[in-house]
């Protein structure tokens, strides 16, 4: 079932997931759904399950407030105090459930380091710490080495019999096993954590005061087991009308009273077509057309994606949104995202997009602010 246990000795866990729900916002973003604390989809391995274009990850996150004692090749192996298995048979029992699938990795997760302490007198005459840099991660790096073929497998052939045994495997399942772990320790601790999160909110133009709904939805996501995507998350961010632009950019042409001017269009297709910057600039005395020509201009050339208007004549508007920075790049972003309904565009990022996009020439419009109605811009 998925996670419905008291979700207080997971608070550490639960940044982690956040974590994860924020990088699905990202723009182009590989993460499709989150699953946090489903334990059917991966036995022991379900705290956090991101499922990407091209792998699967599955995280298993070890923490506690009151032991921050290092990881050994003995205590993966041996079932420690109060519980009933070792951890390395926890992961295993994920690997064998999901082995079928075409790429995944079982991610071990904790603020806890790896130890180079050794047990020579239960066999183990290795340390953790060298047993990961010299046989596991050749093994990772190449997916065609075998384990066998590892330079340094004579002189770890004990620990390697020792884990093999622990885990009842059989050797290519073993080799395959090993080569899906990844070992991600040392981690930062929950404040650090927090801090991460809250760094990822600025930068995605959230904002921190989002911290605690991110926090409680990753907690009721964690209790329910359901499948998250990025649309959720911005959902229970409040964000989705974020991406509604406030400022009309469709203006219908009386076309009995439109007078054509087929130069005026042959030359902006010509510009649009010849140039790969800049700006094209339709000058003219306000009321002199600029507005219906490049209006009509758009809806007869696809090619034209976007349009803003900087100033429209009789609007009633206290202080003229139209004029700043923020509102045209929300604009550009909204017409963006309509202009190519196929891409699936993270939504979060309407009001601070300009960490992402640089967009050449936005000077250019802020020295126009104080001529309202002698200019145009595509």
């Amino acid at each position: 079932m998925p996670g419905s246990f008291s979700q207080a000795a997971f608070f550490y866990q639960n940044h982690i997931a956040a974590l994860k729900l924020l990088d699905a916002l990202e723009f182009g973003s590989p993460i499709r759904s989150i699953n946090l604390d489903n334990y059917e989809k991966g036995p022991h391995i379900d705290d956090i399950i991101v499922e990407g274009s091209s792998s699967t990850q599955y995280y298993q996150v070890k923490w506690s407030s009151d032991d921050n004692s290092p990881f050994t090749i003995y205590n993966l192996i041996t079932p420690q105090p109060n519980e009933s298995r070792a951890l390395i048979n926890d992961l295993v029992e994920g690997y064998l459930r999901i082995k079928g699938r075409a790429s995944f990795e079982i991610i071990l997760f904790s603020t806890k380091q790896a130890s180079n302490q050794k047990r020579p007198s239960a066999g183990i005459d290795k340390g953790l710490s060298d047993f990961l840099r010299d046989v596991h991660q050749p093994l990772v790096d190449n997916p065609t080495l075998q384990l066998s073929d590892i330079p340094s497998h004579a002189k770890y052939i004990n620990v390697i019999n020792k884990i093999q045994q622990a885990t009842t495997l059989t050797d290519n399942e073993f080799s395959s096993f090993l080569r899906s772990l990844r070992f991600v320790l040392g981690q930062a601790g929950k404040e650090e954590q927090k801090k991460l999160i809250d760094v990822r909110l600025d930068t995605l133009g959230i904002g921190r005061q989002s911290y605690e709904k991110l926090l409680v939805a990753a907690v009721e996501w964690s209790i329910s087991g359901d499948e998250i995507r990025a649309s959720d998350v911005v959902k229970r961010l409040g964000l989705a009308d974020r991406f509604l632009d406030r400022i009309a950019q469709d203006f219908p042409v009386e076309e009995q009273y439109f007078v054509d001017n087929p130069t005026l269009f042959a030359r902006l297709e010509s510009a649009i077509t010849t140039l790969d910057g800049g700006f094209i600039l339709l000058e003219g005395p306000p009321g002199s057309g600029k507005s219906t020509y490049l209006t009509e201009f758009r809806q007869r050339y696809s090619a034209v994606r976007f349009a803003y208007y900087c100033f429209v004549p009789d609007e009633v508007a206290l202080g003229n949104p139209r004029l700043e920075k923020e509102t045209f790049l929300k604009s550009l972003c909204v017409g963006i995202r309509n202009s190519f309904p196929k891409i699936d565009f993270p939504e979060p990022y309407s009001d601070n997009y300009a960490q992402l996009l640089r967009l050449r020439g936005l000077q250019e419009l802020q020295r126009h602010k104080a001529d309202q109605g002698s200019h145009s811009f595509y």
